[in-house]
């Protein structure tokens, strides 16, 4: 209960800095659109990925899987 509570906390503290991450991807995507045209593939494949890891951290927080998202899952 204690181990769960840990990493719920650090979930969520993940989650939070993640928000941050978030806003300065959408930021650069829309600066490259806007003056080349084109996304960035790479950023498209790393948001894909935050997007991914968050949906993971979202379904333990709240009890939907008790598997521990990545790299919590490696402790």
């Amino acid at each position: 209960m204690r181990t769960r509570l840990l990493w719920v906390a650090l979930s969520l503290v993940a989650l939070y800095i993640v928000k941050f991450v978030w806003l300065v991807v959408v930021a650069i995507q829309y600066a490259s659109l806007i003056f080349s045209g084109n996304v960035i593939s790479s950023l498209k494949d790393f948001s894909l990925y935050l997007n991914r890891l968050c949906y993971q951290m979202m379904q333990y927080i709240t009890f939907n899987d008790d598997k521990k998202p990545f790299p919590l899952d490696q402790f």
